[in-house]
């Protein structure tokens, strides 16, 4: 075999091993940057202010409007923010779980081939868990691992 062509070899061997910068996380930057959850009222349908950032916020008896909510609340949307410095196209699947106080996993989601932009937002949305008590919510992009924990509790 000639060295040109050992060399092209070579050089479309290391390519190949060469990850694309897309769905390199820990070389593009991105991370995890917030955990949101909100109620997703009733009546309205409109969402309630962000729970993980307004611990003044009653999460009391909310599937009967009591406590801080304004409405009755049983789903839950959480949400995800990725934070990038570009826009770019990933494999990584962003992996949101949520556990309840036993560990158990109340619902998995794994958002996989995504634009990400700047600043990117997914979300799931958790069904009946008005009264399902301390929640651990878990966000994982690659490396990149954020988690919050609230407390949906009832009661008289």
């Amino acid at each position: 075999m000639s060295d040109a062509v050992s060399r092209t070899i070579a050089l479309l061997l290391a390519l190949a091993a060469q990850p694309l910068c897309a769905s390199n996380v820990r070389a593009s930057g991105y991370r995890v940057s917030d955990i949101q959850a909100r109620l997703l009222y009733e009546q309205t349908g409109s969402l309630s202010v962000d729970l993980t950032a307004h611990p003044e916020f009653a999460v009391w008896n909310v599937i009967i409007g009591e406590g801080s909510a304004l409405e009755n609340a049983d789903d839950l949307l959480v949400s995800a923010v990725i934070d990038g410095d570009e826009e770019s196209n990933s494999r990584t699947p962003l992996i949101i779980t949520v556990r309840n106080f036993h560990g158990k996993v109340i619902a998995n989601h794994a958002s996989k081939g995504m634009l990400l932009e700047k600043k990117t937002v997914r979300s799931i949305l958790l069904h009946e868990v008005g009264c399902a008590g301390k929640m651990r919510i878990e966000a994982r992009f690659g490396v990149s691992v954020r988690t919050e924990t609230i407390s949906m509790d009832c009661g008289e």
